[in-house]
């Protein structure tokens, strides 16, 4: 398992992890999101939403080197897209991917 995976899964054993596109939208607008993580298979139709939907807020939305698949081992549900609520968790979690905002 890739250390960005052991971190997304302490995340979510700390309860510190948002799951699900629309959740992490809302969270992101009511600022309760330090980060913002897609899986590298995530269609450019949800990418180029997630990018408009979040664009006036100052959360980094980064693209992780992790498929849906592997996400959905350990979260326990195929996903694309999370979000980290606790700003440390979510900083170390940026050195995992590439800033796209």
């Amino acid at each position: 398992m890739s250390r960005a995976l052991g971190l997304i899964g302490i995340c979510k054993k700390a309860n510190k992890l948002i799951q699900g596109f629309d959740v992490v939208v809302e969270s992101a607008q009511n600022g309760e999101v330090s980060g913002i993580y897609l899986a590298k298979d995530i269609s450019p139709k949800t990418q180029k939403e997630i990018l408009f939907a979040c664009a006036d807020t100052n959360i980094p939305i980064v693209s992780l080197d992790i498929t849906m698949d592997e996400l959905g081992r350990v979260l326990g549900r195929r996903v694309g897209v999370i979000g980290i609520t606790d700003s440390g968790l979510a900083k170390k979690l940026n050195s995992f991917g590439d800033s796209m905002k």
